[in-house]
C-alpha cells in the first residue's frame, strides 16, 4: 500500500518539477566546483578562508531576510495556487517584508564595522558578500516552488551560476582578489533573482502590488516560528565558520570551508528531491494523512540510502578528493572529510523528519525546541574543540551536533505518535498523530 501511495504521489508533474529542481541544485552545488580548485590554488588556505568568512557573515543577513519564507510562504502559495488574489497578496508582501529585513541587516553590518577592528579590516570582502543578501531578497524561487513551476527558473539559475565561472577566471588572478571573488558570487545571484521575477511576471498569476503594513506583519508572523527554528540551526552550521575564524584564523577557516564545500556537493544529490516534494507532501498530509505518511517514509529510505553510499565513497577517497579539488596545500583537510562525509546522511534524515513532516503538521514549536537543544550542544562543544583541534575540532563539533539534533527530532516524532519510521504503519498511530498535530 505504501509503494502504491508513493507512485500515485509521484505523478508526471512532480517528476518534471523534480528534474527542474535537480538542474537548479546542480547549478548551486556543482557549478561552483568548476572554480573551486582554481580559487583554492590561487588564493591559498588563508585567502579562501576569507571568502568563507565573508560569506558566512553575509549568511546571517540572508537568514534574517528570508525569515523562514522559503517554507512558510511556499506552503501558503501551494495551498492558494488557484486563488489569484491570495497569490498577489502573499507575493508582494513577502517581498516587502524581505526588503525591510535586509535593510535592517545592512544597518547592523555598518554598526559591526564601526565597533570591530577585525571586521573593519575585511570591510571590502563583507560589502561584496552583501550582494548575496540583495539577491536573496528578490529571488522568487519560494513562489515558483509553491506552484511547482520550477522548470524555467532552473535554467535561469543555471545561467546565473554559470556566468560566475568565466568572470572568476578573468578577474581573480592573485591572492589579493578575495573581494572580487566574493562579489562575482553575488553578481550570479542577482542575475538569478532578476530572472525569477521575470518568470513570475510571465505566469500572469500576480497582479499589481498590494502592500500594507498589516499584510507584511501577517507574513512575518506566519514565518516567525520557522525563522526561529532555522536561526537556531544556523548556530551550529553558519556560526561554526565565524567562531572558527575568531579562534583559529582564516587559514583554519579555509580548510573547514573547503571541506564543507565537498559536504555541500554531496548533500546536493538529495536536495532536489526534498525541495521538490515539500509542496506535494504538505498537500498530501492535509488531504490524505495515510498517503502522506507513506510518502514521507519512502522518502526517508531513498534519501538515507543515497547519502549513506555517498558518505562511504567520500571516506574511501578522501585524500584523492582533497588533492584534486583543493590541492596539496589543503591535505590537512583529509581528516575533516572523514567527519563531514556523514553530515549529509544525517541531514537527509533530519530534513524528512523536520521540514517535510513537522512543519506541515503544525509541529513548528517542537521543531524549534529540537533546534534549540542542538544549538546548545554546539555552543558547548565548538569553543573547546576548535581551541584544541582547530578546523578538525569544528568538523567534529558539527557532526556531533547534527547527530544530536537528528536523534532529538526522531524522539519528538515518536512521542507524538507520528508514523515517520520505515515499517511503522500502525493505523492507530496515524490517528494519534493527527490529534497531536491539531494541538
Amino acid at each position: 500500500m505504501a509503494h502504491k501511495s508513493f507512485r500515485l504521489a509521484w505523478d508526471a508533474g512532480l517528476v518534471r518539477n523534480f528534474l527542474a529542481m535537480a538542474v537548479w541544485q546542480a547549478s548551486s552545488y556543482l557549478i561552483p566546483f568548476l572554480t573551486f580548485p582554481y580559487l583554492t590554488r590561487v588564493l591559498g588556505p588563508e585567502g579562501y578562508g576569507l571568502i568563507g568568512l565573508g560569506l558566512a557573515i553575509a549568511m546571517y543577513g540572508v537568514l534574517f531576510s528570508d525569515w523562514g519564507f522559503n517554507l512558510s510562504a511556499s506552503k501558503q502559495i501551494a495551498q492558494a495556487r488557484t486563488e489569484p488574489d491570495k497569490l498577489t497578496l502573499y507575493f508582494w508582501n513577502t517581498i516587502a517584508a524581505k526588503a525591510i529585513l535586509s535593510l535592517f541587516t545592512l544597518v547592523l553590518l555598518f554598526a559591526a564595522l564601526l565597533f570591530s577592528e577585525k571586521l573593519g579590516s575585511i570591510a571590502p570582502v563583507l560589502f561584496a558578500a552583501w550582494l548575496t543578501v540583495i539577491a536573496a531578497v528578490f529571488t522568487a524561487s519560494w513562489f515558483l516552488q509553491g506552484l511547482e513551476r520550477m522548470g524555467r527558473f532552473a535554467l535561469a539559475a543555471l545561467i546565473g551560476k554559470a556566468i560566475t565561472v568565466p568572470l572568476t577566471y578573468a578577474f581573480v588572478t592573485s591572492s589579493k582578489d578575495v573581494a572580487t571573488a566574493v562579489a562575482i558570487q553575488g553578481v550570479g545571484g542577482i542575475v538569478c533573482a532578476v530572472s525569477s521575477l521575470y518568470l513570475v511576471a510571465r505566469l500572469r498569476l500576480v497582479g499589481k502590488p498590494k502592500i500594507s503594513l498589516g499584510a507584511i506583519l501577517a507574513q512575518l508572523r506566519e514565518g516567525r516560528e520557522v525563522f526561529l527554528s532555522t536561526a537556531l540551526i544556523s548556530l551550529y552550521t553558519n556560526s561554526t565558520t565565524v567562531i572558527l575564524g575568531v579562534i583559529a584564523g582564516p587559514a583554519a577557516v579555509g580548510l573547514y570551508v573547503g571541506s564543507d564545500k565537498i559536504r555541500a556537493a554531496a548533500l546536493g544529490l538529495v536536495a532536489p528531491i526534498s525541495n521538490t516534494v515539500y509542496p506535494r507532501l504538505s498537500w498530501l498530509l492535509q488531504e490524505s494523512p495515510a498517503r502522506g505518511y507513506a510518502f514521507a517514509r519512502r522518502l526517508l529510505v531513498i534519501q538515507g540510502a543515497i547519502t549513506f553510499i555517498v558518505a562511504l565513497g567520500l571516506c574511501v577517497g578522501a585524500r584523492q578528493i582533497v588533492e584534486i579539488a583543493m590541492g596539496p596545500s589543503f591535505l590537512s583537510a583529509v581528516p575533516l572529510i572523514y567527519c563531514m562525509a556523514w553530515i549529509p546522511f544525517l541531514a537527509a534524515i533530519h530534513n524528512v523528519w523536520g521540514a517535510q513532516l513537522m512543519i506541515p503538521l503544525g509541529m513548528v514549536r517542537e521543531f524549534r525546541a529540537t533546534a534549540m537543544y542542538a544549538a546548545v550542544c554546539n555552543l558547548v562543544l565548538i569553543g573547546p574543540s576548535t581551541w584544541w583541534l582547530g578546523a578538525l575540532g569544528a568538523a567534529i563539533s558539527l557532526l556531533v551536533t547534527v547527530l544530536f539534533g537528528t536523534v532529538a527530532l526522531g524522539w519528538a516524532l515518536w512521542r507524538a505518535g507520528i508514523p515517520a519510521f520505515p515499517g511503522f504503519q500502525t493505523d492507530m498511530l496515524i490517528s494519534r498523530s493527527s490529534n497531536s498535530a491539531s494541538r
